[in-house]
């Protein structure tokens, strides 16, 4: 941050500012909606358009002892006038399309704690450092996106006063081939930036958590910034039904494989889904 020069006969007593990563996102909110109200979007009708779905997963994760987890789940997603609805967007959001940038402001639910609730099921470490180990669970967030061609930009922000961690990703996609009826292939790649806040609620130890017995002493890690790559690929056989897969490999920070209940440096996701538009 800039600091302004003092007047050169006068000084003035300074007071810090706290800048916490909920401050910052609501700078980024108030500028993104100050754009917003001031451009003028595209037409949008009314008419409820829905996609069902089903989406099959392998996640490897990076606690200790734990094996790739599977799962599958059916998703339900809406779209009327500027709303969405839907896993696929949050939970919800206000999408608004310009020339050439696309907002969405919303709620949505971000989970990447050990026991997830995005995988039912959960099979639980059988490694002593994760032996009654509490995790912190799931976040509401304010969850905002901005497009602009081939960049988007995710901010996350939690509002349930749980982790109170914010996190960032920004990528950058390339098609490869296809753009529309049959094969689609694009990849992309990007950072993923998580505060220490929201480190600290994944992979530190603190509390009733500490167990030296176990392996789990004291840890407090820093925020985190993650590279990563993947590959989204499609079928798509009319305007109604699609087949879609996707695979994403993330490199993890120093400051999060270096937590006590951490063992391995990557995080892997590979999926496919189906889909029916109507």
């Amino acid at each position: 941050m800039i600091q302004p020069h003092g007047m050169p006969t006068q000084q003035v007593p300074s007071q810090q500012v706290p800048f916490t990563s909920r401050s910052v996102l609501a700078l980024l909110l108030g500028l993104t909606t100050a754009t917003v109200t001031n451009a003028q979007p595209q037409h949008q009708t009314d008419q409820v358009r829905w996609e069902f779905g089903v989406m099959a997963s392998m996640l490897e994760t990076p606690w200790k002892g734990l094996s790739a987890q599977s799962t599958a789940l059916p998703f339900v997603n809406a779209e009327v006038g500027n709303w969405r609805f839907g896993p696929k967007y949050g939970i919800a959001q206000y999408q608004i399309n310009l020339d050439a940038v696309q907002y969405g402001i919303g709620v949505g639910y971000r989970d990447e704690s050990y026991e997830s609730d995005w995988i039912p099921g959960f099979k639980k470490s059988d490694a002593p450092e994760l032996e009654g180990y509490q995790s912190g669970g799931g976040d509401l967030t304010l969850l905002t996106r901005v497009r602009y061609q081939r960049l988007a930009l995710k901010l996350e922000q939690d509002i349930s006063d749980n982790s109170n961690g914010l996190t960032a990703e920004a990528k950058i996609e390339h098609p490869i081939f296809g753009r529309g009826l049959g094969w689609n292939l694009k990849a992309h790649g990007g950072i993923y930036w998580q505060s220490e806040d929201y480190v600290q609620h994944l992979f530190g130890i603190s509390g009733s958590n500490i167990d030296s017995a176990k392996g789990r002493t004291a840890y407090t890690p820093e925020s985190a910034l993650n590279p990563f790559v993947g590959i989204n690929t499609s079928y798509i056989f009319d305007r109604q039904w699609g087949l879609h897969g996707f695979y994403r490999f993330e490199r993890l920070d120093s400051t999060i494989t270096d937590s006590p209940i951490v063992s391995e440096k990557n995080k892997q996701a590979l999926g496919m889904m189906l889909t029916y538009r109507m």
